[in-house]
């Protein structure tokens, strides 16, 4: 059975979400759907309650924190420094150089360089969404293909975003994205994104997945010029994972009222 939680914001949903977590038995449940309407704005509360988390999860494990996990789905400050296009390039270049052996890489670089396209380079699905949904006013159903090839149908298509790789992935068990989708659809004149996880850590990830997520969407809509709109996050298999935050008491503090709006 499937649990919705509708919020304004990315941080009272993450909440709501680990207090339904909390009480389920193992801490875990099947298909939380987060539907978010304003995603890519933070009140002063909701910031606080990111940097608690973040150093929260800094303490437990030194090199991990939020934004190091938004930045495997958007890296903002290379967005904000170079710009599009020029931050693609920078990203790859700094990523070939840190990314360890064994590893299939960040989401992000999913993102921007998987398969190969007609010209034999790897097909920058970033780009060509933007491109599509730039071109939306005159294409109304451009957004929509009912069998998606990664080699092929992104280069008509390009609103969704492919980050599982059954070829790569299909024998694999461990050490795989989680994040498996992205879908970009306009509605309303807004542009709305919704993300699927296959399984997801809501103490260690779910958050800065959020944040991430929320970045993106603020980046594709940008860039698009089209308004940002709702972000819906859709967990298969969602887990609450305290020792992430140091423990049930850290989660219960954080769930103790006024929650952030």
């Amino acid at each position: 059975m499937a649990f919705l939680i509708c919020e304004d914001g990315i941080v009272s949903a993450w909440l709501r979400a680990v207090e339904y977590l909390n009480k389920q038995p193992k801490k875990e449940s099947n298909n939380i759907i987060l539907d978010v309407s304003n995603p890519c704005k933070l009140s002063a509360s909701a910031k606080l309650t990111i940097d608690t988390v973040s150093r929260k999860i800094n303490a437990v494990d030194s090199s991990k924190s939020i934004s190091t996990v938004a930045n495997t789905i958007f890296p903002q400050n290379l967005y904000d420094r170079y710009g599009r296009p020029a931050f693609y390039n920078k990203f790859h270049q700094c990523f070939d150089r840190a990314k360890e052996k064994g590893t299939w890489g960040t989401y992000f670089e999913r993102m921007t360089k998987i398969g190969r396209g007609k010209n034999g380079s790897p097909i920058n699905q970033l780009e060509l969404t933007i491109r599509k949904l730039t071109e939306q006013r005159k294409y109304k159903a451009a957004h929509e293909v009912s069998i998606l090839d990664i080699e092929n149908d992104y280069l008509v298509e390009g609103s969704e975003i492919a980050i599982y790789e059954p070829l790569r992935f299909g024998n694999t068990f461990m050490n795989m994205p989680c994040l498996s989708h992205i879908s970009f659809k306009v509605s309303s004149q807004k542009l709305d994104m919704t993300a699927v996880y296959r399984s997801h850590y809501y103490a260690s990830k779910a958050l800065g997945n959020l944040v991430g997520l929320a970045q993106l969407l603020n980046y594709v809509a940008r860039e698009s010029h089209i308004e940002s709109g709702r972000l819906t996050c859709v967990s298969t298999l969602a887990k609450l994972d305290p020792r992430a935050l140091g423990g049930v008491k850290h989660i219960q503090e954080l769930l103790q009222p006024p929650l952030p709006v």
